[in-house]
């Protein structure tokens, strides 16, 4: 094998090296992200709950169903943030490894606040009753709160899974290129050891002046 050829064999391990770190960082850094939604969620959640905990014994406020709709609306962003970040090979991976709820549980949170928000519209329109208003919002809060508990293991069983698998995958490609750096050094040293002696035949006049110095460029 020419020089040339085991060079580009070496670029292209290293590469491969580089783009699987790179790819598994990126995906660390996309499960750091699923965390921080699903923080978002529970923060946005407990503020929904308080809110709900001043109109126990009254009839809400313009202002408070304004700004239960923007808990809830705020809440539903967190699984759609989460949703838009999980592309294909995601979802190949998250099957293979039994995570698939992720997915699941974020599409059950965008139903539930869409049914939520469609209840505040009814109760604002007098097509709700105040008591049946305050069941559904109570529900509402339940429902995300139980998505909110269920949903952390399997994304940290996913991220742990990557971690796993980026760094079997670096130290298997970093074995392959150490390996093929040895055997280059030695085969380069092979092709000079032999030069070497070739000259010094022929400066000592005892070479077979016929023979040439194969040279792999």
């Amino acid at each position: 094998m020419s020089i040339h050829r085991r060079h580009n064999i070496v670029l292209i391990v290293v590469a491969a090296l580089f783009a699987t770190s790179i790819f598994g960082l990126l995906q660390v850094a996309k499960g750091a992200r699923f965390h921080q939604y699903n923080f978002l969620h529970v923060k946005y959640n407990a503020v929904f709950a308080d809110q709900l905990e001043r109109l126990v014994d009254r009839a809400p406020t313009g202002r408070e169903l304004a700004l239960i709709r923007k808990e809830i609306v705020d809440i539903r962003a967190q699984p759609e943030a989460c949703l838009a970040e999980i592309t294909l090979l995601d979802r190949l991976v998250m099957r293979m490894i039994g995570t698939e709820p992720v997915i699941q549980l974020c599409e059950k949170d965008l139903r539930e606040a869409d049914i939520a928000l469609e209840r505040l519209e009814q109760y604002e329109q007098g097509a709700l009753t105040l008591d049946a208003f305050r069941a559904e919002m109570i529900q509402a809060r339940d429902n995300f709160q139980e998505n909110s508990s269920d949903f952390e293991k399997p994304v940290e069983t996913t991220v742990n899974f990557i971690i796993a698998m980026m760094i079997g995958t670096v130290a298997l490609v970093a074995v392959i290129a150490l390996a093929l750096i040895h055997y280059m050094s030695r085969a380069t040293l092979s092709s000079i050891q032999k030069a070497t002696t070739r000259m010094d035949d022929m400066s000592s006049g005892d070479a077979d002046l016929t023979l040439r110095i194969a040279v792999d460029s």
